[in-house]
């Protein structure tokens, strides 16, 4: 549901142009309405709310994530993801297996937690997991409740 646009030399846009129109289709009726009301409003009424609430959401996820033992992350200083360190609980076990890689704790996860996150391997970091806050704070909320008391359950 991302809508954009670029700026920028004639013969370049032109080109990003004729490629666009045979890979996608037109953006929906509800994006466009979102994409008019975010460029006809000052950006105090749009934006500053949504970055807001974003700042409180990665702000919350950022400390509680830092808060379970055996997980870490750095503040994300762009987009809506965290990107979690699991190097601390790779090779512990979780209901018989053993945790090699952040595909395996995302599977785990899954199927014991009814959490479902991204493993780093798809980003070159095999030992991460990423999460989104571009969800509701409650869903967030009760995700990493579900996580620490996932990672609780780990054994050495």
């Amino acid at each position: 549901w991302r809508i954009g646009y670029a700026v920028g030399n004639q013969e370049v846009i032109a080109a990003m142009s004729r490629l666009q129109s045979h890979s996608t289709s037109n953006a929906t009726t509800f994006c466009q309405a979102a994409s008019l009301l975010a460029l006809t409003n000052p950006p105090e009424t749009v934006f500053q709310k949504m970055l807001a609430e974003f700042k409180k959401r990665r702000d919350y996820m950022v400390a509680t994530v830092n808060s379970i033992p055996g997980l870490s992350c750095h503040e994300p200083s762009g987009a809506f993801y965290v990107f979690i360190n699991l190097e601390h609980l790779i090779g512990r076990q979780v209901a018989g297996r053993v945790i090699g890689d952040g595909t395996d704790f995302a599977e785990l996860l899954l199927e014991t937690s009814k959490v479902a996150v991204v493993p780093g391997t798809a980003f070159g970091m095999p030992q991460f997991l990423r999460l989104s806050y571009a969800i509701s704070m409650e869903d967030i909320e009760r995700g990493l409740a579900r996580i620490a008391a996932f990672v609780r359950g780990i054994s050495g």
